[in-house]
């Protein structure tokens, strides 16, 4: 055994230059922190590639004791496999480049529920570069194949240590490996970085019934659509999500003018709520929850809205219908994007008006630069892309126009301020420069244009401004402007490099989980700031209350401008990302500590917001008393909503459980409604 196992020079110089090569990648992929860090990245790379070179020649000299067919046999199996583990690496740090991190085990589960569509996309957006890894891939494994026997024949030149010698720098080797590749590699090796991921997916602990019967409220305890308040007023509802809406753009100045004039003068005469965060950095999950008032956690997989989910909900329009109003849903982003469209279109809906279910041919618009979109329409899963937002507001204010005589209830969604903020013909923007960069991409776009990307982030968000203006003058020309209650709100916000990777749908960060939000409501909710800690969900049980309507036991969110809210400091809020990118949950106390569980990469992290708004001090070890706290509420909500969601025995009888709040003595309790 251990004269199969007898490394040569050759195998030596194969591992230093594959070492070699992806210290030079992880050099470009900014995995160091200086020339120390390369050097040590390098041994354990070297190290790594030894020991695999090693394997493979071991397996060579196995294979030529064969007869000649297994050994053909056993040779085209070779190449295949490396064919394969060179695709994989080429894959593995393309997606770095892309993303930031390598592949690892929810990418993967995401890629491979639709592996057709990913293929048929690459061919069609970039076909060079899926041939040149592709033959590349075949053309490596092969020849590395090719070259394994021969390899395998040489032995060490004359004068060369002597076997004991060999195998004691092999096992010194192997050793480093061993202690550092679970905590270098990831940083440095696809494969080690997909192999440490895998392995710490099982530790995952078992959904278990945690629920107490006592802590829900029975489904036939309460009606699903409450009856409309006697003398509650009917007053209209306009609900405007605009995508990627960060806190600080109302009221913001760039070159001598207000980014959002519009917004800025509605937020004016109405109140705005300064600390809000969103439940996700991922449209699919914040989107439904505001209608809904509903937290968006409710597997460990990623979650597609089906039609046949049997969880109960109850959202706006469902509440508002039996009231005699109009309900419409009209928007600009595709619905069927993560099957929104299946928890929305509710049989109380009027009307449900999107670039997939719009009765015309009206074109809507996609940028290859926007991977994901465009695997989704190469693949058949969507049919169409984003309308601009001036088609949806003619579309909105044409249905308005048509009811006049009735209160309505109508949610929108506007879409031009979402990467890469395409604008239609003939609009003139604002801001120079006034064109992305070809190279800029969603999801890495290089640090060194981040600013032009955000000036572009501007232009799109003045092209909504105006489309808001649009909608504003046309209640005001019908005089029911002043009557309607509106919420205008980002449903996830938009980071440019602030504490983590850019855009949104990744980690959560403050810049992608904060989101402006204003509610306006004249005579009803007093104009001014707000800086009571809020979460999108409350939203919707904020503008029932001011209608009339008792707090609905299936909403999570509550009413911020009633009385019962808790006191500021004590307001737990929670959000929960899952994309190819990020696996994170957030607890948020008083809008001030923020404790993440990031469960990609198994980490904690607990951030002074008032102090430290990026998140660039860890404080789990300085300030353990209050990472113990959060860690607790944190735990507790994920494993009331898994086990809700889980169990038919929860969620065919009772309404969602409502979120861990604090306790008198500083831990956690179940939340009341």
């Amino acid at each position: 055994m251990p004269a199969l196992l007898a490394p040569n020079a050759p195998a030596l110089a194969g591992a230093a230059g594959v070492a070699t090569l992806e210290a030079a990648l992880a050099g470009r992929a900014a995995a160091f922190a200086g020339p120390g860090d390369a050097v040590a990245a390098w041994l354990v790379l070297a190290a790594l590639w030894l020991v695999v070179v090693a394997l493979l020649v071991a397996a060579a000299r196995a294979a030529a004791r064969l007869p000649r067919p297994l050994r053909i046999a056993a040779g085209l199996l070779a190449a295949v496999v490396l064919a394969g583990a060179v695709f994989f690496h080429a894959i593995g740090w393309a997606y770095r480049f892309q993303s930031g991190d390598f592949v690892g085990v929810d990418a993967a589960r995401f890629a491979l529920r639709d592996l057709a569509g990913l293929l048929h996309y690459l061919r069609a957006a970039q076909p060079g570069a899926l041939w040149t890894v592709g033959l590349g891939s075949v053309a490596a494994g092969a020849g590395a194949a090719a070259l394994l026997p021969p390899l395998a024949r040489r032995g060490w030149r004359a004068g060369a240590a002597p076997a004991p010698a060999r195998w004691a720098v092999l096992a010194l080797l192997a050793a480093g490996v061993a202690l550092t590749a679970p905590s270098r590699g990831v940083r440095l090796d696809p494969a080690v970085a997909f192999t440490v991921d895998a392995s710490r997916a099982p530790a995952a602990r078992p959904i278990r019934p945690v629920l107490a019967h006592a802590d829900l409220v029975p489904l036939a305890a309460t009606p699903r659509v409450p009856p409309p308040p006697a003398d509650g007023p009917r007053r209209p509802v306009l609900l405007v999500a605009v995508e990627s809406l960060r806190p600080d753009v109302i009221g913001l100045v760039h070159a001598g003018s207000l980014v959002m004039p519009r917004l800025t003068a509605l937020a004016a005469t109405g109140r705005l709520f300064r600390r809000t965060w969103a439940t996700s950095t991922q449209s699919n999950y914040s989107d439904p929850s505001v209608a809904s008032s509903l937290y968006p956690l409710r597997t460990r997989d990623y979650l597609r809205y089906a039609a046949a989910d049997p969880w109960p909900r109850t959202l706006l329009w469902d509440v508002l219908k039996p009231a005699g109003y109009a309900t419409a849903v009209i928007s600009s982003q595709n619905e069927s994007w993560g099957g929104m469209h299946a928890f929305l279109a509710t049989p109380a809906l009027d009307l449900f008006y999107d670039p997939e279910r719009q009765p015309g041919n009206v074109p809507s618009h996609v940028s290859r630069r926007d991977l994901a979109m465009m695997q989704a329409l190469e693949s058949g899963e969507l049919n169409a892309g984003s309308f601009h937002d001036e088609h949806t507001v003619d579309v909105a204010i044409d249905w308005l126009r048509r009811r006049r005589d009735r209160p309505f209830v109508l949610a929108m969604n506007l879409q031009a301020s979402h990467f890469p903020y395409a604008l239609p013909e003939g609009w003139r923007p604002p801001y120079e420069p006034a064109m992305l960069d070809p190279t800029v991409r969603f999801f890495q776009p290089p640090a060194e244009k981040l600013p032009l990307v955000r000036i572009a982030y501007w232009n799109a968000l003045r092209y909504a401004d105006e489309q808001i203006g649009r909608l504003l003058d046309a209640l005001a020309a019908d005089g029911r402007l002043d009557e309607t209650v509106i919420a205008v709100y980002g449903e996830n916000g938009e980071s440019f490099g602030e504490g983590g990777r850019a855009l949104h749908a990744a980690e959560p960060v403050e810049a992608a989980l904060r989101v402006a939000c204003l509610l306006r409501a004249p005579g009803s909710i007093a104009p001014g700031v707000d800086d009571y800690p809020t979460t999108l969900i409350d939203v919707v049980p904020t503008i029932l209350a001011r209608l009339g309507y008792p707090p609905h036991p299936g909403f999570q969110g509550i009413d911020v401008l009633g009385p019962g809210r808790p006191p500021a400091e004590e307001r737990l809020l929670f959000a929960h990302v899952n994309t190819p990118l990020a696996g994170a949950d957030v607890v948020v106390q008083g809008g001030r500590w923020k404790f993440t569980y990031d469960a990609r990469a198994f980490a904690e992290r607990l951030a002074d917001l008032a102090a430290d708004p990026l998140e660039r001090r860890n404080l789990v070890d300085a300030e353990p008393a209050i990472a113990r706290r959060l860690r607790g509420a944190l735990d507790a909500w994920r494993e009331r909503q898994l086990a809700y969601y889980a169990f038919p025995f929860y969620h065919r009888a009772y309404w969602p459980p409502a979120p861990p709040a604090l306790a008198p003595g500083g831990g956690s309790s179940p939340g009341s409604r």
